[in-house]
């Protein structure tokens, strides 16, 4: 309820702000449109250094690990002696800034904003991240390959939508029922781990119960 709270009152600011009139950027923030060496968009190397970052962060380093262990189970994690209340803010100080490093580089390529500027990218960045593996449960998923292959899902999508010309109505729908199946085949997957880890245990405590005679005759 907060985090939709909170995107409200940013679009009526939004709002309130602009006018509803369209705002054109400076060619300073243009940036977007431009190509190092005439051969590779600066928005793909700031695409590729977020990726890199992030990967390296998750797999590579003790917080990405404790990031991990607090999605997996808080409370487990909070028993352990992490910091949950700390790591949860770093996480959202985190996401924040890569929204907002986003918008810039979408504003640097589009060149202008106006108040409907990025409706419904909500959805497709959840739509990405649970396409590529990452559970809406917490603790799995990663940057790389998963979610930056979910990204290319969604936006070849989009633009297979826009090639076929499909209405422009419809559109708005595909994009929730994606998520929709995403969420389906996610809650089936995580119902088989749990199952599977509930029959492992009972195989443990039922191995477990055996007398050792019995063992030591088993194997003979």
């Amino acid at each position: 309820m907060v985090t939709l709270g909170t995107l409200t009152a940013g679009r009526g600011l939004g709002l309130l702000i602009t006018q509803s009139r369209n705002l054109s950027m400076p060619d300073e923030m243009r940036f977007g449109a431009y190509c190092v060496f005439d051969l590779i968009p600066i928005p793909i190397i700031i695409l590729a250094v977020v990726v890199i970052a992030g990967y390296v962060i998750l797999q590579w380093t003790a917080w990405g690990r404790q990031i991990y262990a607090m999605g997996n189970d808080p409370e487990a994690a909070k028993k352990a002696g992490l910091n949950t209340g700390r790591l949860m803010a770093s996480v959202y100080i985190v996401s924040g800034f890569c929204a907002s490093l986003a918008m810039v580089v979408a504003i640097s390529q589009q060149g202008s904003i106006s108040a409907s500027f990025g409706e419904g990218v909500e959805f497709r960045a959840i739509a990405a991240s649970v396409l590529g593996g990452t559970s809406l449960f917490g603790g799995v998923g990663a940057v790389f390959p998963g979610t930056l292959i979910g990204t290319m899902l969604v936006q070849m999508i989009s633009t297979g939508m826009v090639y076929l010309q499909v209405d422009l109505y419809l559109q708005d729908m595909i994009s929730p029922l994606v998520i929709f199946f995403a969420v389906f085949v996610d809650a089936q997957r995580m119902n088989l781990i749990k199952r599977l880890e509930r029959r492992n245990i009972r195989v443990e405590k039922t191995v477990a119960q055996v007398p050792v005679a019995k063992k030591i005759r088993a194997v003979i």
